[in-house]
């Protein structure tokens, strides 16, 4: 499989968050048997991503076995593995995986302090969840863990 689109099993919730912020489309499954999950992955031309060494077995060639134990090893891991290219120009949302939109100028930005819409100008909001996002403190963290994991990333 050669697409950049993943799954990840419910051990891998932390490392579905991080590709989501690297830009990667990756679906997070909390409460699905191995069965369904193997179908979800197949249907939506998916990369299972387990530490589950029995689904691994399962899934054949639609898996990844993830060997890595903390979340930094596993984001490199993954990125090595499949040879992929991260940025970070925050495409995704986080928290559910729907890609972000830049919101018109006659928006309302929802959950934006006064001081975030008079101080950015590069705000974007999941449509699904309304979470709003802006590169302030918080991003500037996350760019500095990342730098700190030499994974050789794309600012966009």
């Amino acid at each position: 499989m050669s697409n950049n689109k993943f799954i990840a099993d419910c051990m891998l919730g932390k490392l579905a968050r991080w590709l989501r912020i690297l830009g990667f489309d990756t679906q997070y499954v909390r409460y699905l048997a191995d069965a369904q999950l193997l179908a979800q992955a197949r249907y939506q031309n998916r990369i299972l991503l387990t530490k589950d060494t029995l689904l691994y077995k399962k899934a054949k060639n639609l898996g990844y076995l993830v060997r890595s134990v903390t979340v930094e090893k596993q984001i490199n891991e993954i990125l090595h593995h499949f040879q992929l290219h991260p940025h970070l120009s925050l495409t995704r949302c986080p928290h559910c995986n729907i890609p972000l939109e830049i919101p018109s100028q006659k928006a309302q930005i929802p959950w934006a302090p006064l001081y975030v819409l008079r101080s950015f100008s590069d705000i974007k909001v999941c449509p699904r969840c309304n979470q709003t996002f802006w590169p302030g403190t918080h991003w500037k963290n996350i760019i500095k863990k990342l730098e700190s994991l030499d994974l050789g990333f794309d600012e966009k």
